[in-house]
């Protein structure tokens, strides 16, 4: 038979088929690029959206079914992004759901097929599960794991299909082998099901080992919908690679079939793709490096397969954590032994460390099934390099096994303060250190060290032994292990042992670090507290200001005067209060005889403003620019500027966009100090939080509000990597309103009523002094009455005309 008369007798089939299968509710076969995301095909994320995003790999061959070798497949293969794909909601009746799936052995067990609502919510239901040796799946309605599973071959493509009956309120799951027309009489799995309303398709990951395709998809009201049949076949189906690609820590065969009977395949080990002149494939293949595999099968008369991919990725071996370090990313495995410092049960989390460094073991998966004991040596241990917040995170894909030695000795390593950072995943010893807080420890809570927080101390898991315990007072010596969170340097101690009382014998002064003072206007100033420890003093302790900046700081008390030897938190109140305007700095010195001085550096920076920051002498753009952020984000000012444009972004303390004409954003604008001003430099960008302040300025809603003066409050800090101004919680408008035409509306005020007699229609608003809408709506030709909650001055705003009344 021709391939043309083939042709011609598939068209016709598929014309009597379509009657028979357009009532599907979706059909999905994966036909996008290799690699390409779900979720920019029509999937929508709703857990874990960028994390190991489920992206298309090659499709799966099933056949006699029409979902079989079209397009690709949906890869979950590790734990990180859950993707849906809507459907029409039924209520009632019977949904069938059919697909291919492909389950390669091993992998921790759990579901990764389930439905939902059309807005999926976490109302999951009829969830697929694969059990942890990857050889059997089973059904469940809720998160419980089911009691037994349907046997199936691993590496080898099967179909499932999911019956759910509204009215019965059961829901069946058919596991198929080999192609089925009809319903079979009896389902592998049964449950009661009272989900009232599906609506959507869910693929799940959740395991960083688990191998399994998905493919084929098809929803409908009936088994002929949902399996729809293959038709004449035309083409060799494509080749199936078991197992399928993936990371591998031992070497491994690797077979290649195809489901058309006697087929020939053909395949490369070199990335190259392949054809009949390449190798042929007679037995399975070795594989012990990082391979990538094509195969294609051919047989005479019909058409030659799809192209199969997989790539199987063997760790880079490192022999020391430094080693491992000097990356951030890729597959690895450490050759040597590695002490087990800490472990946590949340995430599973494990440090450990050699003489060279450490680092965060992050399980969230539980890979790793072996109880290790602390210092226990630990080799081979292999996984993914990832970083979080700043934090170096190894991901293990494998159980490195048994302990390879016990009860090694765990020396933490003594280190200052400021010293920690550059020993990340570190067990570290701090000494002398002060504790902020009192009453008893709180889980995920930071605690200043020495009154810094950018060096704390961090409850930063749910089963340390001390939560609850009273917080440690005076200076104690610290062990725990090093996090890194953003510029944030975290101490974890592991248990109460690791806080004992600092031993000190000889006059000793301690002083919390002295935070960076902000910036100020000139003729204003700026008050910082530190707090001072001293033990064994036989003199008082001086406190000094020296340098070329010391006379714009000044500090008291100067002197400060022990108890039998001894200061317990004494305050010494440091003003920055400067003459001239610029940058100061100067050295501060805590000294008492016999005890090692205590110095620290004291920074500020005066400006020469137009304003204060004070309603009546508002900071201006230019000031604004000038101060770039030095005010800190806790004090509010008023700032005031012509309205230019929307901002839109910006880059190294500039804004690099401004739409100075529609269409316009309604969260953001850009003032400056020119109604008419054009340079970007001379702008800054203001934010428009949500509520009457932005339904009031926000040029989408308001374009009118081009070129008018506005007085803003709110923080001065960086926004679109720029100066600006954010967290605005008043406003006035001071210039740009032309008045009410007082002919044609006569506004006046009584007892909380405002009238309005209009000669005619127009929209009106009215504001209390601070700019707060109070009222809006549309005034009638006549008498008006408007009721409001205002006492002193309303502004009546009446189609961009403005008047005003004393209520």
């Amino acid at each position: 038979m021709t391939k043309k008369l083939i042709s011609i007798l598939t068209g016709l089939l598929l014309m009597f088929f379509v009657q028979h299968v357009n009532a599907q509710l979706l059909v999905e076969d994966f036909e996008y690029a290799a690699g390409s995301l779900l979720t920019a095909n029509g999937w929508t994320a709703h857990s874990g959206a960028g994390t190991q995003a489920v992206d298309v790999t090659t499709g799966l061959s099933f056949a006699g079914y029409k979902g079989s070798d079209v397009g690709g497949a949906a890869n979950l293969d590790n734990n990180g992004e859950d993707v849906n794909k809507v459907f029409t909601a039924q209520t009632s009746g019977t949904v069938y759901v059919a697909a291919i799936v492909k389950i390669d052995a091993g992998g921790n067990g759990g579901y990764f097929f389930h439905l939902g609502k059309a807005t999926i919510g976490t109302a999951f239901t009829s969830r697929v599960w694969v059990n942890a040796d990857g050889n059997g799946v089973g059904l469940t309605s809720g998160s419980t794991a089911p009691a037994s599973y349907t046997s199936i071959t691993p590496g080898v493509p099967f179909m499932i299909v999911l019956k759910h009956d509204f009215a019965a309120k059961k829901t069946s799951l058919y596991v198929l082998n080999s192609y089925a027309s009809a319903e079979p009489s009896t389902a592998a799995a049964q449950i009661d099901e009272t989900q009232t309303e599906i609506g959507s398709v869910a693929l799940r990951q959740y395991n960083a080992a688990q191998r399994i395709l998905v493919d084929g998809i098809r929803v409908g009201t009936s088994w002929a919908e949902a399996m729809a049949p293959a038709g004449v076949v035309t083409k060799v189906s494509t080749p199936n690679l078991n197992p399928g690609g993936g990371s591998f820590t031992a070497p491994l065969q690797v077979s290649i079939s195809s489901a058309t009977e006697g087929a020939s395949i053909y395949y490369t080990l070199d990335g190259s793709e392949p054809d009949n002149t390449k190798t042929l494939y007679t037995a399975p293949i070795q594989v012990a490096a990082t391979t990538t595999i094509k195969a294609i099968a051919y047989k005479t008369g019909l058409d030659a397969s799809n192209v199969a991919t997989a790539t199987y990725s063997f760790p880079t071996e490192v022999a020391t954590i430094a080693d491992l370090r000097a990356h951030t990313s890729g597959l690895f495995k450490l050759t040597g032994e590695a002490v087990l410092t800490f472990k946590t049960t949340e995430r599973n989390a494990k440090y450990v460390q050699d003489a060279t460094g450490g680092v965060l073991i992050d399980d969230a998966s539980g890979i790793i099934k072996t109880a290790y004991n602390l210092g226990d040596g630990i080799t081979g241990i292999t996984g993914t390099l990832g970083v979080y917040a700043g934090m170096l995170q190894f991901t293990p894909v494998a159980d490195p096994g048994a302990a390879t030695s016990t009860s090694n000795a765990i020396t933490p390593k003594s280190v200052a303060l400021e010293e920690m950072v550059n020993n990340p995943g570190q067990l570290v010893k701090v000494s002398g250190v002060t504790i902020g807080g009192e009453g008893p420890f709180v889980v995920k809570t930071n605690y200043t060290l020495n009154g810094s927080s950018s060096t704390i101390l961090r409850t930063a898991y749910n089963d340390l032994p001390y939560i609850d315990n009273s917080i440690p007072q005076g200076p104690q010596d610290i062990t725990g292990v090093v996090l890194i969170f953003n510029n944030v340097t975290q101490l974890v101690p592991r248990t109460l042992a690791d806080f004992t009382p600092t031993v000190i014998t000889s006059p000793t002064l301690i002083v919390t670090e002295v935070m960076p003072l902000f910036g100020v206007n000139l003729g204003q100033s700026i008050a910082d507290t530190v707090y001072v420890d001293a033990f064994n003093l036989t003199e008082n302790v001086t406190v000094s200001v020296s340098g070329e900046g010391a006379s714009a700081f000044s500090v008291s008390p100067a002197s400060l005067t022990p108890t039998d030897g001894t200061l317990t938190n004494a305050q010494v109140i440091i003003t920055y209060n400067p003459a001239t305007a610029g940058d100061h700095v100067a050295t501060l010195t805590f000294a008492s005889a016999g005890a090692a001085d205590v110095v620290k550096t004291l920074t500020g920076k005066a400006f020469s403003m137009n304003g204060d920051g004070s309603p009546d002498r508002p900071f201006t753009v230019g000031d604004v620019i000038a101060m770039n952020n030095s005010l800190g984000n806790t004090q509010k000012y008023w700032v005031k500027g012509y309205i230019v444009g929307t901002a839109t972004s910006g880059n190294a303390g500039v804004l690099t966009a401004v739409a100075t004409t529609a269409p316009f954003s309604n969260t953001s604008l850009a003032i400056a100090d020119a109604a008419g001003e054009t340079s970007l430099a001379a702008m800054i960008p203001v934010q428009l939080p949500v509520g009457d302040i932005r339904a009031a300025l926000n040029l989408l809603d308001n374009p009118g509000n081009m070129g008018k003066l506005v007085r803003v409050y709110g923080t001065l800090e960086a926004y679109f990597n720029t100066p600006g101004v954010r967290g605005v919680s008043e406003f006035n408008i001071l210039s740009g309103l032309s008045p009410v035409n007082a002919d044609q509306y006569r506004i006046s005020a009584r007892h909380g009523l405002i009238s309005i007699d209009a000669a005619n229609v127009a929209s009106v608003e009215v504001f209390n002094a601070v700019g707060q809408l109070l009222y809006s709506g549309r005034l009638s030709v006549g008498q008006n009455s408007i009721r409001v909650n205002n006492s002193g001055v309303a502004i009546i705003k009446i189609d961009g005309a403005v008047g005003k009344v004393i209520m």
